[in-house]
């Protein structure tokens, strides 16, 4: 079965140019594995008045017609009360901190100090990094095992996999289910899934379960450094909008629309940290629309990771489910403003920012997030729009409970 829809997809792709094309396009969707619910009740599908906050910005996101899955209605993977699976194996081991050497009577650090201290940072050192090995080749291995069990569009493609699976899908006159995968599964996917290019440029920065405490508070730092200076700048040329401004109406709604393009293009500054993002605080204001454009289609994968990695999340029973550290590399990958505002602090008072008490202050806000993120009608979602409602609902939407807007 999953050969014939590897073949099948394979045709669809060479007729069409391209994967995403395929996927993008309207297909007919099967919830037959949906919840008792939504298969014993027949009604006529009609389309609901009210409009979800991405259909009021973007309505060419949506169809007219209801043709796609009810993502929220899927059931989680785990069943029977069950946790969920733990996620710790893809963070590195404890890294204990080992004191520097300490003057002596007459101000001196002597030799045999020295040396004691870097034998002991040799030691912990190499157990750190072996452990960090004997992690990583056995989450490789586990992540072999699941490529051989998942169709190679859906180890490629993760985020199809953990959005709609539970449901089937046609294409070319054939239908085929999209399996399931835990969270943990699709981690491991996102982190280890295949060894190309490709997958390099589509994570492209190494994520911070792969590195020691010290680099991950250093990427902290970075992640603050870039969030102010966005602070410091979305608001600039706001004058040439005013009422006070020559431009007639036409010419002051292109530029509204132009600031408001170069305010999302510099949020990709603040989320996606990679080489080419880094050139955007020096793209000319004359090139922010088609800066914007080409930064849309280059960060869709990340931010598409980040929607999936959420749905997975709100299936499983919230993020009250989650750890300290699971939480902290959520706010880490997706830039959270309300965490930074925390970090902030913690690091200015030497804290550990992956603590009980940042969780407990955030899972009521990353809740409330997800749920209004999340607040879509999914069964008109366009598959090829997965990649804005990360980035739109924290720039665009003004009732967002931890947008940008109105923070400092």
């Amino acid at each position: 079965m999953s050969m014939s829809l590897v073949h099948c997809l394979s045709d669809s792709v060479s007729s069409s140019g391209s994967f995403s094309r395929t996927f993008s396009r309207p297909f007919s969707i099967s919830t037959s594995n949906f919840s008792a619910s939504i298969t014993s009740t027949k009604r006529p599908q009609r389309r609901s008045t009210s409009k979800s906050w991405l259909e009021d910005l973007s309505p060419r996101f949506f169809t007219d017609t209801p043709i796609y899955p009810d993502v929220l209605r899927i059931k989680p993977l785990t069943s029977n009360g069950a946790p969920p699976q733990d996620l710790s194996s893809l963070r590195p081991p404890p890294l204990p901190f080992i004191p520097p050497p300490q003057s002596n009577r007459n101000g001196r650090i002597t030799l045999l100090q020295r040396l004691r201290y870097w034998w002991r940072r040799a030691a912990v050192m190499r157990k750190f990094y072996k452990q960090r090995i004997a992690q990583t080749r056995q989450n490789r291995k586990e992540c072999a095992l699941l490529s051989k069990r998942l169709p190679r569009m859906f180890v490629e493609h993760p985020d199809r996999a953990a959005i709609y699976g539970g449901s089937t899908f046609t294409v070319n006159d054939k239908s085929f289910p999209i399996p399931r995968i835990s969270r943990r599964e699709f981690q491991l996917l996102v982190q280890y899934g295949y060894d190309n290019w490709g997958f390099a440029l589509a994570v492209r920065a190494l994520p911070t379960s792969e590195k020691p405490e010290e680099d991950r508070n250093r990427q902290l730092k970075a992640l603050c450094n870039r969030y102010d200076w966005f602070a410091r700048n979305r608001n600039d040329k706001l004058d040439n909008v005013t009422d006070n401004s020559n431009l007639s109406h036409t010419a002051q709604a292109e530029e509204v629309f132009t600031l408001l393009q170069r305010r999302l293009l510099r949020w990709h500054y603040v989320v996606v940290d990679d080489a080419l993002c880094k050139l955007i605080p020096w793209v000319p204001f004359a090139w922010t629309v088609y800066a914007a454009r080409f930064f849309d289609r280059w960060c869709a994968d990340y931010y598409r990771i980040i929607t999936a990695d959420t749905v997975l999340i709100m299936r499983q029973g919230g993020f009250n489910t989650l750890s300290a550290d699971d939480i902290y590399d959520y706010c880490v990958k997706c830039a959270s403003p309300t965490f930074i505002s925390y970090a902030k602090q913690a690091l200015q008072d030497g804290v550990n920012p992956a603590n009980e008490a940042m969780r407990k202050a955030m899972i009521p806000v990353l809740d409330a997030r997800a749920k209004r993120m999340l607040s879509i009608d999914w069964t008109r979602l366009k598959p090829h729009a997965l990649g804005r409602i990360e980035p739109f609902s924290r720039v665009k939407d003004l009732k967002q409970p931890d947008s940008v807007w109105g923070r400092k």
